[in-house]
């Protein structure tokens, strides 16, 4: 298994001229998982047995230099490990598959938090590369990864860019059509897995539930756009006169928060 990591080990092996003992301190100092010895050797050998390399174009090769010459990109991004209560969020945008642009973006638009696009590039090389794990290495990194918060990751993994911005607390604008595609699909997957499982009342009332999630979306998207959009707006009214009974509008809300405020 590698490590999404992997990069900053062989900076601390080179440049940092790091023990393994003093590796293993430094990924406890940043809640990081310790490398298994087998790893160091196998990254020891790759890396020839070098130490202390200075020349640009053999650290350029390493793919190691921004960090060795300490670029201020790169020891920015290194200052993120310390960022205990950003940092999670940071991996989850990363590791959706989010780009290092829209990565920037959201992070100022959720969490006010100012970074450049070129600072996540260097977080995405050499501390968490997604580019680096196969999905069985993700599998097995992230089932001892901080507990709730590596299953978390897990789903972001496999669900992608709007599921992860969800649990980051951001409700992305989207196409009604392709939410109501994405519960047919998902709806659909859910009934065809019950067939695994034995027969039971609670395995017929899950069946019965499913596939009618499977017929009202199918119906749903039979409908053109506009009764699609006037359906949407039923709804978001439904919940606001179920959730506040004195608000008649999207309109009133705001005047009412105004005079709150």
């Amino acid at each position: 298994m590698r490590l999404p990591y992997e990069y900053w080990l062989k900076y601390l092996l080179v440049s940092a001229q790091a023990t393994s003992e003093q590796i293993n301190e430094l990924c406890r100092l940043y809640q990081l998982p310790e490398p298994e010895d087998e790893y160091l050797t196998r990254l020891r050998a790759e890396l020839g047995g070098r130490r202390h390399v200075t020349d640009t174009p053999t650290l350029r090769r390493l793919q190691i230099k921004s960090l060795a010459l300490s670029e201020p990109n790169a020891v920015a991004a290194r200052e993120l490990l310390t960022q205990f209560r950003f940092r999670p969020y940071l991996e989850i945008l990363v590791i959706c598959g989010m780009t290092d642009k829209d990565v920037a973006y959201y992070a100022s638009a959720i969490f006010k938090k100012d970074l450049s696009e070129a600072v996540v590039s260097m977080y995405r090389h050499y501390f968490w590369n997604p580019a680096l794990l196969s999905n069985m290495d993700w599998e097995i990194f992230l089932a001892d990864y901080h507990d709730r918060h590596g299953k978390l990751l897990k789903q972001c993994l496999l669900r992608g860019e709007e599921y992860a911005l969800w649990k980051s607390g951001f409700i992305k604008e989207t196409e009604h059509r392709a939410i109501i595609s994405n519960m047919l699909y998902e709806s659909a997957m859910r009934f065809k897995e019950l067939g695994t499982y034995i027969n039971g009342h609670d395995t017929a009332l899950a069946a019965k539930l499913w596939s009618e999630t499977v017929f009202k979306s199918a119906e749903f998207l039979s409908r053109d756009e506009d009764a699609i959009k006037s359906t949407v707006e039923d709804l978001n009214q439904f919940a606001l006169k179920l959730g506040r009974r004195d608000i008649s509008s999207i309109a009133s809300l705001n005047n009412k928060l105004s005079k709150e405020d």
